[in-house]
């Protein structure tokens, strides 16, 4: 039986390491997790339901199941809901076993020393889980109150003869003894080759500067994903991310200097992945060039994470001996494709990437060879606010009540002034910009545009909000999303000194269904219709989508990009219509 209880526990661990330590999607770690409990229910079934028909052995039977239904409570990693399930298991199996005398004394008192031990246990797992000792007086101080508060007649054992009675007592508490000392030396023993395990493993697939995987690692884990995307369908994205002019760092303040910038990238990419689940993983390929690999992602969603990480980079201040280190990275990003034929075809797909993002001035996002997105320079100078005029359409003087925010940066070449991603410019710096248009501004009043990776960065969206209640702020702030999950991600603007209103803007991919259960926090829904977009019965068709939303839920409506006559009738006759915003209606207004 021992053996048989070894193979138990064996597969039981093996469902652990799958679950919790493999490399499985967080999808099927689920599955998995849930086959941990189904496997312990079935277990447990099958030994209770042996040690109430069996002709010998029935104690035995009894003890293995209890021990099933206790093991589990000392796995790791498991969240609450999880021990409360195990908890709820034991604590059935014990109460079938009292239900002959329930309400005595004895069974009362056996039921409160268990939920007290379930609770020291949940308390002081960690100490508990890897200590031989504690775990096996534990497992045999619950196996020895179990049988001494048994009820008679449970089995077919006769326990009408006392002397008997203490001899099947005295067995079945051995029984318990033996069990739980050999539970607990192979725990034991199991934690030391985890350990050993552990330790090869990071020798070999991780890089000791900076803990993220190496390069035999990556080309190990890429082919494993590779080959399951294409059994699956599914799509891998792969970024390679390098650091601009890092040998300048090594030269200027000395190889330590470049160790401790190497060692920060990895933490500040580590911590950024980590927000997103356990569907990125994160490799030092070589060098200054680390690699993250995206399982079942598509590209748009992996360039939002990565141009996160991006932004970070370059705004964070990496320290040593009392200098400040700023660095900027270079990315390449492509997607596994139905044509590849080895992992090699991705890799090099990237590669070329971040030979594009080198080539064209560094600090620059590249998508298949395409730039996807540059960094600006961090010269207010040469970057300004311009805003578009939005005036009321209720008031019969149509005043303005408020300026659309558009970022645009001065082109030295063509000594014009162009629009420009804000994600590329840090909100620290946009504030500035923002407060600098507010000096000058006839409109106290402004709409701001804020993406996913703003609204992903809680510094950043504090410090607006701190600015937005300064003496120097807004008079009301409007801010713009495109997607209305993005509002789980603010913080609470009710009870503000200075009101900030939510809007939504309208997005090719922005399905309104979605935002049927925010609409209590949104103020209204912003329109973008240009003049030669009137004529598209697409565009025309999906515009009355946004303005019947906007009626049934009475919600402001406001068209943007009014810059021809054209767009203007269109919206004129619609009662609906509270604002309009461009660059050219005051005259026609």
């Amino acid at each position: 039986m021992s053996f048989f209880s070894e193979g138990l526990i064996v597969y039981y661990t093996h469902l652990w390491q799958r679950a919790f330590a493999g490399h499985s999607s967080a999808n099927t770690k689920v599955h998995y997790r849930i086959g941990m409990l189904g496997f312990i229910l079935f277990a447990g079934l099958f030994f209770h339901t042996a040690g109430l028909y069996a002709v010998d052995g029935e104690m035995l039977y009894h003890n293995v199941c209890l021990i099933i239904v206790l093991f589990p409570l000392f796995d790791d990693h498991i969240n609450r809901f999880e021990y409360f399930l195990r908890c709820c298991g034991i604590g059935v199996f014990w109460v079938i076993h009292q239900l002959d005398h329930i309400s005595s004394s004895i069974a009362v008192a056996s039921i409160l020393f268990l939920v007290c031990i379930l609770l020291i246990i949940y308390r002081f797992h960690a100490q508990i889980r890897h200590n031989p000792v504690i775990s096996f007086m534990l497992l045999t101080l619950i196996g020895c109150v179990f049988w001494l508060s048994f009820p008679h007649k449970v089995t077919e054992t006769d326990f009408t003869d006392v002397v008997v009675s203490n001899v099947v007592l005295i067995r079945a508490t051995l029984m318990v003894l033996v069990i739980s000392l050999f539970i607990s030396l192979y725990w034991n023993y199991q934690n030391r080759q985890n350990k050993r395990t552990h330790a090869i493993e990071k020798l070999a697939y991780y890089d000791p500067l900076t803990q993220a995987k190496n390069y035999t690692a990556y080309t190990t884990d890429i082919e494993r994903r590779f080959q399951n995307a294409k059994l699956a369908g599914t799509n891998t994205v792969v970024a390679s991310i390098d650091i601009d002019y890092f040998k300048q760092v090594n030269d200027r303040f000395g190889h330590l200097a470049g160790n401790t910038v190497l060692i920060g990238v990895s933490d500040l990419l580590h911590n950024t992945l980590k927000k997103y689940g356990c569907d990125q993983e994160l490799y030092r390929s070589g060098g200054e060039e680390f690699v993250v690999i995206f399982r079942n992602a598509s590209t748009n969603t992996a360039a939002e994470i990565i141009t996160e990480c991006w932004s970070k980079l370059s705004e964070h201040d990496f320290m040593y001996n009392g200098h400040t280190i700023n660095i900027t990275t270079s990315v390449g990003i492509t997607n596994s494709a139905p044509d590849d034929t080895s992992f090699q075809d991705v890799y090099q797909r990237a590669d070329h990437s971040l030979y594009h993002s080198k080539h064209n001035g560094r600090q620059t996002i590249s998508i298949d060879s395409m730039t996807y997105l540059v960094k600006m320079a961090r010269n207010l100078d040469a970057l300004a606010y311009f805003g578009e005029s939005v005036y009321d359409l209720r008031s019969p003087m149509k005043p303005l009540v408020a300026d659309g925010l558009i970022l645009k940066e001065r082109n030295d070449q063509t000594h014009r002034w162009e629009i420009i991603n804000p994600t590329s410019i840090s909100m620290k710096f946009r504030i500035s910009l923002l407060k600098k248009y507010l000096q000058t501004s006839r409109c106290q009043t402004v709409t701001l545009p804020l993406s996913r990776i703003d609204v992903s960065n809680s510094d950043a969206i504090n410090s607006l909000i701190a600015f937005s209640q300064s003496d120097l702020g807004p008079e009301r702030l409007i801010i713009q999303l495109t997607d209305p999950h993005l509002i789980d991600l603010l913080p609470p603007l009710t009870d503000l000194d200075t009101p900030i209103d939510i809007w939504l803007i309208q997005h090719n991919v922005l399905d309104l269904k979605q935002a049927i259960l925010y609409t209590p926090r949104i103020k209204g829904l912003h329109f973008i219709l240009s003049g030669h977009e009137t004529q598209d019965p697409a565009r025309h068709q999906l515009f009355q989508h946004w303005y019947q939303f906007a009626q049934d839920y009475h919600l402001q409506f406001a068209v943007s990009h009014i810059d021809q006559q054209s767009s203007l009738d269109l919206v004129a006759d619609l009662p609906g219509i509270n604002f309009v915003q461009g660059t050219k209606i005051e005259s026609t207004l």
